[in-house]
């Protein structure tokens, strides 16, 4: 055989090998990807004061669950729920609904029943939903339920996978961060607000889903006049502040800056929420308070000068 045979033959052994090992790398994954479970439809959306997280389910791996679920969902069974356990790099782990606050009626009580266990070969990693049951009695599970922080291998096949985690991954690191106590409850309640059920992903693409923040229902209404409210304060706060300095007395020069310190503080209220989601916010607000204290300090030397 002739070198320039040689050489052609050692290149497509060569190229024959790394093909070998690059299906065998991307076998596993695409196997995987192939036996992924099937979604449903519908989605449960978790309306939390920490944000809103998507919850898909496999209607075909743990059918009774997902129609329970579902149906408990648009009862708004879960809305008052709390989390109750949050164990880093484990579990965060919603309450037994039947105890939630305010109680449910006797309407949604009945329509609470304890469900077969659906095990499966699914492995419970982060994202991965999991019905949780007494122990030693895989068929008590109901509404208390688990989103896994981390992979927990030693759940396999002892907890019924019934769905993951299909975004709010953000809102789920912010649960995780929570300060906990030994028992590894919350220090701070968390809790669900209101849980939707969306039939479609179209009607999903929709919908105003709230980033990973702390949100509070007794100033909701107020944090939509906060941006324009905040803002147009600001302006005035200012404009009055430096026109004190010539036309009007010092008196209200002092309101001016008051106006502006409580713009600030709307703006902030506003905005540190989504400074979470948001690296480009998050870098604003910390450059505004340099930025802010610079005009106080400048306007009120100003006005200090003009009085003496």
């Amino acid at each position: 055989m002739t070198t320039a045979r040689m050489r052609k033959a050692l290149f497509l052994l060569l190229a024959t090998l790394a093909c070998a090992v690059n299906a065998a790398a991307q076998g596993p994954a695409a196997s995987q990807e192939t036996n992924a479970p099937r979604l449903s439809a519908e989605r449960i959306v978790l309306r939390t004061n920490y944000g809103d997280m998507v919850l898909a389910l496999y209607p075909e791996v743990a059918p009774r669950h997902t129609e329970q679920l579902l149906k408990l969902a648009r009862m708004g069974v879960f809305d008052g729920v709390n989390f109750f356990r949050v164990e880093s790099n484990f579990v965060a782990q919603l309450s037994d609904a039947r105890y939630k606050q305010p109680a449910p009626s006797a309407e949604q009580l009945e329509a609470i029943h304890p469900l077969p266990a659906e095990f499966s070969a699914l492995r419970h990693r982060r994202g991965t939903l999991s019905m949780a049951h007494y122990d030693d009695k895989p068929d008590s599970g109901e509404t208390s339920f688990s989103i896994l922080l981390g992979d927990a291998p030693h759940l396999d096949g002892k907890y019924t996978v019934f769905g993951q985690l299909e975004s709010g991954q953000d809102v789920l690191d912010l649960i995780a961060r929570a300060t906990t106590d030994a028992q590894h409850q919350p220090a701070t309640n968390i809790y669900v607000r209101r849980a939707e059920v969306v039939n479609s992903p179209e009607a999903l693409a929709g919908m105003n889903l709230r980033p990973a923040g702390f949100y509070d229902e007794r100033l909701e209404w107020v944090k939509g006049f906060m941006p324009w409210g905040g803002l147009a304060l600001a302006f005035c706060g200012v404009l009055l502040f430096a026109l004190s300095r010539r036309f009007v007395p010092a008196a209200l020069g002092s309101a001016g800056l008051l106006l502006v310190m409580l713009a600030f503080f709307g703006l902030y209220v506003a905005y540190v929420p989504r400074a979470h989601a948001s690296q480009w916010t998050a870098v604003l607000l910390f450059v505004s308070v340099p930025v802010f204290f610079k005009l106080m300090n400048r306007f009120e030397s100003g006005r200090l000068r003009k009085m003496a």
